[in-house]
Order: structure tokens, then sequence, then C-alpha cells
């Protein structure tokens, strides 16, 4: 996930403002001009606005064969465990109820 923080806007806004596209001008060929300008403005978009590791409390790694499915039953199972835990005497329709 890209880092679209105001500080990397504020960054990616003056490393635009620095750049000098006048050589890009004096290129006769259009799709020559237009790749420079891509590689140009690629550089300065991928170096302000980086990859940030994304780990959400959500976000389990899980096996190619463990299915969103299973994910979904593993995820009920582990709250109606919690539950339990919390009101041991209670029996197993009573706690699905809570």
């Amino acid at each position: 996930m890209l880092s679209f923080s105001q500080a990397n806007i504020h960054i990616f806004k003056e490393n635009l403002d620095k750049l000098d596209f006048r050589f890009i001008n004096d290129i006769e060929c259009p799709n020559v001009a237009y790749n420079e300008f891509i590689q140009l403005y690629s550089t300065i978009f991928n170096k302000s606005f980086p990859l940030r590791n994304s780990t959400s409390s959500n976000f389990m790694k899980r096996e190619p064969w463990f299915t969103t499915g299973l994910l979904t039953s593993s995820r009920t199972k582990a709250k109606l465990f919690t539950k339990k835990l919390k009101n041991p005497l209670m029996k197993h329709t009573e706690i699905q109820k809570l």
C-alpha cells in the first residue's frame, strides 16, 4: 500500500518543482519524449510515495488450501470460545445467542 501522507505529498510537489523538463521539448520523437517524461515522473513518484508494510489485525497469513470459508469459520469458533471462557456454565446454544 502506498503512503499518501501530507508530508509525502509535499515532498512529491517539491521534487516536481525542482525537476527540469526542458530537455524533453528538444526530443523530436513524441514516443521517446513521452517515455522520458514517464520515466522521470515515475521515479519521483516512487521515491515520494514508498510502499508501506501494512499488517491489519484482521489479516491472517494462511496456506493456499485455507479458504475464506474456513477463515470465517475459524473466526466464529474463536469468538464462541471467548464467550464460553467468559461464561463457563452456559450451554452452547445460549452462547451463540449472545
